[in-house]
């Protein structure tokens, strides 16, 4: 899994400037429920966390790209956020606390693509959970692999200091039977009408449940119960919904 850049995080903060307020009460639902600490791996530049901390939650949080988490903290620290904030691969963190609600949004689980990697990272969230701590995140399934009719397209957004960012997504031809969409995605910063900075990112995710349902197999193998699927932010599954990603509640055995 390549890591987020500097241009990549500045596309990314003006691209997904608010979270939705569905999404986000979903996630403070949680929250509010835990009965202890949380933490929120693949944090990014906190788009979820800081409105939750906002709310007056502490929210610790965990990322492998350098950049986003530069951004994190700098504005944790204009806000006076405490938090505790780490980098790392959701597979190898070591962190000093356990909790008791481990979350993962917007469909981030599938950006670990190696399946050594996901049982690792399984097994490692486990291990930072309390005994019946709730593990709840999204992952793409796999009709999504059939779905990406468009092989190129592109768009551009004005950062307020007046630089321009492009970005481009170029897809590679899809194997029909692979559960893995891969993609090339150029970000160009141009400032006066001249290019100033390029970075290549080779993104791609992984669409769970090829085959029948294999995912709640693995997480019972990692010491998960109550295994509990939706595919909407009302807690609601509707086995004819496509389109968006599948959202896992689960529990660390006790």
């Amino acid at each position: 899994m390549r890591h987020y850049g500097k241009i990549c995080t500045l596309m990314y903060d003006l691209d997904k400037t608010v979270v939705p307020e569905e999404d986000l009460t979903f996630y403070l639902n949680y929250v509010e429920e835990a009965n202890g600490p949380v933490l929120q791996p693949m944090v990014g530049t906190g788009r979820f966390a800081l409105p939750l901390m906002e709310k007056g939650f502490k929210v610790d949080g965990v990322d492998a790209s350098a950049d986003m988490l530069a951004k994190y903290r700098r504005v944790c620290k204009e806000r006076g956020y405490d938090a505790n904030i780490y980098e790392n691969t959701l597979a190898e963190m070591e962190l000093p606390e356990l909790y008791a609600l481990i979350f993962i949004t917007s469909g981030s689980f599938s950006l670990i693509i190696d399946d050594e990697e996901i049982s690792r990272s399984l097994v490692n969230v486990n291990r930072h959970l309390l005994p019946g701590g709730r593990f709840v995140f999204e992952v793409s399934e796999y009709y999504d692999a059939h779905n990406f009719d468009h092989h190129w397209n592109s768009k551009w957004l004005k950062a307020p200091e007046g630089e321009i960012v492009l970005q481009s997504v170029i897809q590679k031809d899809q194997d029909r039977s692979s559960d893995i969409v891969h993609s090339l995605v150029r970000y160009e910063l141009i400032k006066d009408g001249k290019l100033v900075d390029t970075e290549f990112l080779e993104f791609s995710l992984k669409c769970h449940n090829n085959g029948g349902d294999t995912l709640k197999a693995l997480l019972k193998e990692h010491g998960f119960e109550d295994i509990i699927y939706y595919n909407s932010y009302d807690k609601t599954y509707d086995k004819d919904r496509k389109g968006f990603n599948l959202i896992v509640e689960c529990r660390k055995k006790q």
